[in-house]
């Protein structure tokens, strides 16, 4: 069964979720990444409104303490995203 891409019906040029290429770091506040583990799951579209369907990319990261974490870098397709968190949000 071939895959349609993401949001067809509003852009048929639009990459199906398994031809972006996507890479995650989540940081910890000593400089060092979290390791990931070696599960990627691909979900099949479920959110559909008006013709444009919504899939999703799980990944897994080993567990780590939340006071360790300094913030996440998500690129996708080479374009960086980047937040970090609040040690202290209050």
């Amino acid at each position: 069964m071939a895959s349609s891409p993401v949001g067809a019906a509003a852009s048929p040029k639009m990459k199906t979720l398994s031809q972006i290429k996507t890479e995650v770091w989540i940081l910890r506040r000593d400089g060092s990444t979290v390791p990931r583990a070696n599960t990627v799951a691909l979900t099949p579209p479920e959110l559909c409104t008006i013709g444009v369907c919504t899939a999703y990319k799980v990944l897994d990261f080993e567990n780590a303490p939340a006071d360790q974490i300094a913030g996440v870098v998500v690129s996708i397709d080479g374009k960086l995203y980047v937040r970090d968190f609040d040690r202290n949000p209050n």
